[in-house]
């Protein structure tokens, strides 16, 4: 109670502040502490330090002893709204939500945080968390293909979002989807990469009845190796129908 008085009286005081959580660690009593942390934060009208200390706080106390992830949560995005460089927040708000399974609130917490980042490296690392969550955790593999696509916008070479994007086209059946990056890729490739490129775009075509796209790929494909089977066989094909 002592050192709560002091805190009302003087909220920058620390010295009272961390002698109330730790008086409430002894004696159990974090319900107690953190309401007062949260009446000073309800009558806080702005986002200076002190404020986002005690915001960071009382997020501490809500995840780690009561347990209360949706407060927890509030406060930790009150910090990182502030500042979206400010890494420790966003750690301590993934672990939170990490350890409650909160996977849905995550992904959100990754939007926004991407949405309100301009550097491309961090919007990168943002995005790929939020592409690996939505696949991995939330199982939407639908929902991960928006997230790399936006990553290939950073960058028409990543190797990751192309290798993501090409395994969740074929998986889904993207057909359509799976030839424009491929074709996307073959104006950047190599000689030898063109052609395995090629010699894949030829059954896409094919299945999606542009034959006329399809026989120029088995021609270039079979023009590069001399012997492809496949691409003699496909031509002999179209040829016949």
């Amino acid at each position: 109670v002592w050192y709560g008085q002091l805190w009302r009286e003087d909220p920058s005081d620390t010295g009272a502040r961390d002698g109330l959580v730790r008086l409430a660690d002894a004696l159990g009593r974090h319900g107690e502490a953190v309401a007062l942390l949260v009446d000073f934060l309800d009558e806080a009208t702005g986002e200076d330090s002190l404020t986002l200390d005690v915001a960071r706080r009382a997020a501490e106390i809500l995840d780690e002893k009561l347990g209360d992830a949706d407060r927890a949560r509030d406060n930790y995005l009150r910090v990182l709204r502030a500042d979206w460089h400010d890494e420790r927040a966003l750690g301590d708000l993934e672990r939170c939500l990490a350890r409650h399974s909160r996977w849905a609130d995550l992904a959100d917490a990754y939007r926004e945080a991407a949405a309100n980042t301009f550097e491309p490296p961090q919007r990168r690392a943002l995005l790929v968390k939020l592409a690996s969550l939505v696949e991995d955790r939330l199982s939407d593999l639908g929902g991960a293909v928006p997230v790399w696509r936006e990553v290939l916008d950073l960058d028409e070479l990543d190797r990751a979002a192309i290798d993501s994007l090409d395994r969740l086209y074929t998986h889904l059946g993207r057909e359509a989807d799976l030839v424009e990056l491929l074709v996307r890729q073959v104006e950047t490739a190599d000689p030898a990469t063109r052609i395995r490129l090629k010699a894949r775009l030829g059954p896409l075509y094919e299945r999606l009845y542009d034959f006329g796209s399809a026989i120029d790929c088995y021609e270039e494909a079979l023009a590069a190796t001399g012997d492809d089977a496949d691409a003699l066989a496909a031509l002999e094909r179209q040829h016949a129908g």
